[in-house]
């Protein structure tokens, strides 16, 4: 049986390929996926006709739409004004009801004790002005009610076997984007490509710039075993977020490694975190950055942009960070003459609550060398071997001591008299 030998996916691209053909649509107007369908049902029908076995249909996964949502619905009327709005939820609905009770709090003043100015809690100054059951008020009335929403879904069936649109695919895609301008208030401007949709407009009421993507009338070849699609957003080439890679290490879980190392493992962690492509080291102020990060995030102006050419697998990309402290035969002199100075924030996880976090100034050849000096200095004076997180580093050294807030100043450049 030929059916057999396709997934229910490709039956539903089948049956519309050939309502398609059916209306006399041209051959070249089908979809890549329409034209490799079509070849393998042709395939099986010269296997069956052969005597030969057709290959086995792809393993597929059945994504079931996402449930209905609901909204609230607060209707308002009077003499003059009959109302319907929509809210989030029902304090919200509240909110605004309460905002017209207080515009017309006049309406109640006089009477029997009404006070001279309305609750500031947005249930008791509606309650008050239209009565506990909602009827006082013989010309005027409200309604708040939950409404579902109604919701155009269906169950998408997706291969095992996710593929991301290959480079041409995509460039069609890309090519076939449609702009959706707003005309009227029920709709927003959006872009659509391959069914997502990417609403940008001005939202007066937050005093932003919003940016919304929908998902639900997503391609089906956009879409993970898991329901999910990959999704990039970067501004100004830094990336806010990135779920394109499934394998990559959560951002939690290496927070809590270098939340938990003392120095020794912090830096291998760190190290690892580069080779691995997870992390890459700014050349200029040798910040730590997110791999996708296009420019430096570090603190100060530094905003490096990333090399072009950093693969973020070892230290070969990174000229100036050695594998070890570089051996000279004139250290004095190497100090005198290339020493750059760092300002190190240090602090203790485990004593937060006891003091404060260490200011450290210290010098040396590379930043990393600078921070090994800041480091052995707070061991020596503070006797305790490890636990020092870094949570801030500068370039050079303030004029003055900062404001420490309780912490600890040092300036490891400072020897004792001879």
């Amino acid at each position: 049986m030929i059916a057999a030998c396709f997934n229910p996916l490709d039956i539903e691209c089948l049956v519309k390929t050939a309502v398609e053909l059916w209306d006399e649509t041209d051959c070249g107007d089908l979809s890549e996926h329409q034209q490799d369908t079509l070849d393998r049902a042709r395939s099986a029908i010269l296997a069956e006709h052969a005597g030969r076995t057709p290959s086995s249909p792809e393993a597929v996964t059945f994504i079931s739409p996402r449930p209905a949502g609901h909204a609230w619905v607060l209707r308002r009327w009077d003499r003059h004004d009959d109302v319907v709005t929509l809210h989030v939820d029902e304090d919200s609905a509240l909110a605004e009801l309460a905002v017209y009770v207080r515009e017309v709090w006049h309406n109640l003043v006089g009477k029997h004790e009404v006070p001279a100015q309305p609750p500031t809690d947005d249930r008791a100054a509606v309650r008050l002005y239209y009565g506990p059951d909602g009827d006082d008020r013989p010309d005027e009335g409200y309604d708040v009610y939950a409404e579902g929403i109604t919701r155009h879904g269906r169950t998408r069936i997706v291969p095992l076997d996710f593929h991301f649109p290959d480079e041409d695919a995509s460039e069609q895609a890309n090519r076939d984007a449609t702009f959706h301008p707003q005309t009227d208030d029920n709709d927003l401007p959006c872009v659509e490509v391959d069914g997502v949709l990417v609403f940008t407009y001005l939202d007066h009421e937050a005093g932003a710039v919003r940016v919304s993507v929908g998902r639900d009338l997503a391609q089906d070849r956009l879409v993970r075993p898991d329901g999910t699609i990959p999704l990039r957003v970067d501004v100004d080439g830094a990336a806010l977020l990135d779920d394109s890679v499934e394998d990559g290490p959560p951002w939690d879980v290496l927070n809590k490694l270098l939340d938990a190392a003392d120095d020794h493992q912090e830096r291998a962690i760190r190290e690892a975190a580069v080779a691995a492509g997870v992390l890459w080291h700014c050349p200029i102020c040798e910040w730590d950055n997110p791999c996708e990060a296009a420019y430096c995030e570090g603190p100060g102006l530094c905003r490096a942009p990333k090399p072009k050419k950093t693969s973020c697998r070892s230290n070969e990309s990174f000229p100036n960070r050695p594998h070890s402290r570089p051996q000279t035969q004139h250290p004095i002199y190497e100090m005198e003459f290339n020493m750059q100075t760092y300002t190190f924030v240090l602090d203790q996880p485990e004593h937060q609550d006891l003091d404060g976090p260490h200011y450290v100034v210290a010098e040396g050849d590379t930043c990393d060398d600078a921070e090994i000096r800041a480091r052995d200095h707070l061991h020596e004076v503070t006797r305790t071997p490890h636990g020092f997180r870094r949570t801030l580093v500068f370039v050079g050294a303030p004029l003055t001591p900062p404001d420490t807030e309780g912490g600890e100043w040092h300036d490891t450049r400072t020897r004792p008299a001879s």
